[in-house]
């Protein structure tokens, strides 16, 4: 199995009022890559993930889940 490191992890945010871009600046400043985010509608989680420089954008959690970056 390969090691995690801050370089290889992925992570996925949940949420993108208030707070969801306070985690993703956060989790970038510690050096972990924000590969996803989820949002209510696919073009609110298009239009975050656009404008937080954020990879893939998902509506439900379950895909989120289902990326294998994640």
């Amino acid at each position: 199995m390969k090691k995690l490191t801050k370089q290889t992890l992925g992570v996925g945010v949940v949420g993108t009022g208030f707070i969801g871009p306070a985690h993703i600046e956060a989790l970038r400043r510690l050096g972990i890559q924000v590969k996803a985010i989820v949002a209510s509608s696919p073009e609110e989680a298009a239009d975050k993930a656009d404008s937080l420089s954020v990879p893939r954008a998902y509506s439900n959690i379950q895909d989120l889940l289902a990326d294998p970056e994640i």
